[in-house]
């Protein structure tokens, strides 16, 4: 699919994907989780600092054991916190103050 043999060579041209571009495009409504021990997140702050419509970056905290890639060890925590995120920037968007 991307026209290497080898793992390395796949790290290597991975580096030219990213959302530097991309980002601008996007047009809704976005959440960015963050995790504390994840070197894939290094840049999640950048990104939303880069988005021009609404957005949020959540933060996951080892201490709350939810440092860790896609908040592993809990979850629910990350399932907590995006739902809740979805109650409010839907509320938002369709103008009501309370339930559907």
């Amino acid at each position: 699919m991307h026209g290497v043999d080898s793992l390395l060579e796949f790290l290597k041209v991975s580096e030219d994907y990213t959302l530097k571009e991309a980002a601008v495009q996007i047009r809704c409504p976005t959440l960015l989780g963050w995790s504390e021990s994840d070197p894939l997140s290094w840049n999640a702050e950048r990104i939303c600092d880069s988005l021009t419509y609404p957005r949020k970056l959540v933060r996951f905290m080892n201490a709350e054991g939810a440092g860790d890639h896609c908040e592993v060890r809990t979850r629910r925590l990350f399932d907590q916190r995006a739902f809740d995120w979805l109650d409010e920037t839907l509320r938002v968007s369709s103008g009501t103050k309370g339930g559907m």
